[in-house]
């Protein structure tokens, strides 16, 4: 059996410490060869050996509307801001036709420029996960060590 799959990000501090915290839920990636890419290798196994690309003058392209929800502890993002990194189950990932509509509202300026005006993956995200310093693997902070001892 494979462990988890990973898809890394790196973000801005004030978002770090938003996901650190639990209150942004999602992360939101421009739907660009580059992501279409990641995202078609997370999803392959679970869900979509059938499923259509479009390759445009941008590369690969998964149809925007993909709405993949993942089968728990298959994924796991790391979010890399520094020297400083935490990682989170993902739930599932969605498509968008624009940020605004991944988003719930206008995006930035920033936010603009960083995810253009076409379509966005939502990276949903779940569980904190924390590396087992005994056996090395990944699991939620949910979950109880041996011993009775909880993750931290």
């Amino acid at each position: 059996m494979t462990g988890p799959k990973r898809v890394s990000f790196r973000i801005r501090r004030r978002y770090f410490v938003k996901i650190v915290a639990g209150t942004k839920t999602f992360e939101v990636r421009p739907q660009n060869h580059f992501w279409s890419v990641r995202v078609f290798n997370l999803i392959w196994s679970d869900a979509c050996a059938g499923m259509m690309l479009t390759r445009g003058p941008s590369g690969l392209r998964l149809p925007w509307w993909v709405n993949f929800r993942m089968k728990p502890g298959r994924v796991i993002a790391v979010f890399v801001c520094g020297k400083d990194v935490h990682r989170r189950f993902v739930t599932k990932i969605v498509g968008h036709k624009t940020a605004r509509a991944a988003l719930h509202r206008s995006p930035s300026q920033q936010g603009r420029a960083d995810l253009g005006v076409g379509p966005v993956y939502a990276f949903h995200l779940g569980e904190v996960v924390v590396l087992d310093v005994n056996t090395s693997f990944e699991m939620p902070v949910s979950v109880t060590a041996p011993r009775g001892k909880a993750y931290p």
